[in-house]
């Protein structure tokens, strides 16, 4: 840990923007991994800012980071926040990447799932999943329908559940 700080302490005195997100990452997951979910935070919300303050915008990077921050709010039960987050991805200037799109709407659908909002999670999973189907990502896919099945067991609908568990 101390090293990864220290890389970023340098990355920073340099004014090396690509360095300091590299080692703020790091950070981010060394935090993560020790239970300093705050201060795991803190550094997420810091390589979103580098990742946005750039005079172009590459919304895979900018995703990847609101990914990052959204999981480590959920891990803190900070659901609100987590939504905020989420609400951001789907904000993003996709243009004709309707993979990122659909990774924005599997996030919101994760949201919703862990505020048991369900109606909104499944709304949510089933635009991501035509989104990433279109777009022929089968991993991807199955992620979303893996989400779409749990969703089902969660409200106790195993018609549901076994039915999307066989579209895997």
């Amino acid at each position: 840990m101390e090293t990864a700080e220290a890389a970023l302490a340098l990355a920073r005195e340099l004014k090396d923007r690509r360095q300091i997100k590299e080692a703020v990452d790091l950070v981010v997951q060394l935090r993560a991994g020790d239970g300093q979910t705050e201060s795991a935070l803190e550094a997420a919300q810091e390589e979103l800012d580098l990742v946005t303050a750039g005079d172009t915008s590459d919304p895979r990077r900018e995703l990847a980071a609101l990914q990052r921050l959204v999981s480590l709010q959920l891990t803190n039960e900070d659901v609100e926040a987590a939504t905020k987050t989420a609400e951001k991805a789907l904000q993003l200037e996709f243009g004709d990447d309707k993979k990122v799109e659909g990774f924005a709407m599997q996030l919101m659908a994760e949201v919703h799932l862990n505020a048991r909002r369900y109606e909104q999670a499944l709304a949510s999973a089933t635009k991501a999943q035509r989104l990433l189907q279109g777009e022929g990502d089968i991993r991807a896919v199955s992620n979303v329908l893996q989400l779409i099945f749990d969703l089902h067991a969660e409200t106790g609908n195993e018609s549901e559940a076994l039915r999307s568990r066989h579209s895997l």
